[in-house]
């Protein structure tokens, strides 16, 4: 291939004037083009070499048999630290009476009722323990005496009776009893730092655990009968019969107080 000089046309070889511009071929020079076919097989060189490194890569990792290591993740059976078993009643951040260390009483206030220390196989802690009971009323004369289900239990300071011409009010949450008379202190209202509070369950029983040694009174307010047990309208006894118990916690001890509320009078 020869290029023109004058117009810079390239002409076939042999030619004598420029296609293009006419001039005698004689004044060009022969020029050699660059080849473009050199850059095909140099592609597929680098192709070639790389899949043979790739499917020399495969090969190794299937010949070597490990799978890659994954971190363990935590078993679902994994043990869960246990916490000591609490007690189902409230406590509430008072102070605990002062009355500590007494020998151990349980009397009651009302005569229906009994208050009967006995052992305990329940674990306590040191300067603790338990009280528990069975509280029932009487249902009719098919069935006969019934768990008090849902009766509250209080416990509160030492030495605390409830008149029959009082009211009591307090609820499960609450953290202070009030005990209040039209005549009383010009209507002001008696208060007492709860304790401890739980209900009876299903069985009708109820229990108090980790109970700090001292004297107490146990206040039990039936779920299912109202009206004072002599069949009279008293203001105490209005929204539900109520029930008072004093008791002493001695550690590592347990008392029973358990009550049968009878026969609803209304």
């Amino acid at each position: 291939m020869m290029k023109c000089n004058q117009c810079g046309a390239p002409n076939a070889d042999g030619r004598d004037k420029c296609y293009h511009c006419g001039l005698p071929l004689p004044l060009v020079m022969h020029i050699k083009t660059k080849s473009s076919n050199k850059a095909p097989w140099i592609v597929t060189a680098v192709l070639a070499i790389a899949l043979i490194i790739v499917a020399g890569i495969t090969l190794s990792r299937r010949n070597s048999g490990t799978a890659p290591q994954v971190p363990a993740s935590a078993s679902s059976n994994s043990q869960v630290p246990q916490t000591p078993q609490q007690s189902s009643a409230q406590q509430y951040p008072n102070t605990a009476p002062s009355q500590v260390n007494r020998e151990p009483t349980a009397t009651n206030t009302n005569s229906s009722s009994s208050a009967v220390p006995v052992a305990s196989s329940s674990v306590v802690l040191p300067n603790t323990g338990v009280i528990k009971g069975t509280v029932t009323f009487y249902f009719n004369s098919n069935f006969g005496n019934k768990p008090d289900v849902g009766a509250d239990v209080w416990l509160v300071d030492a030495g605390v009776d409830i008149p029959e011409d009082c009211f009591f009010s307090a609820t499960a949450s609450s953290r202070t009893a009030y005990i209040s008379q039209r005549e009383i202190n010009g209507g002001q209202r008696v208060e007492l730092p709860i304790y401890m509070h739980t209900s009876v369950d299903g069985n009708g029983t109820y229990e108090i655990n980790d109970v700090p040694s001292g004297q107490y009174t146990l206040i039990i307010q039936s779920k299912h009968t109202i009206g004072s047990p002599d069949g009279r309208a008293v203001a105490r006894d209005v929204v539900h019969r109520i029930d008072c118990n004093q008791v002493t916690v001695k550690a590592g001890k347990t008392s029973d107080i358990s009550h049968d509320f009878g026969m609803s009078t209304f």
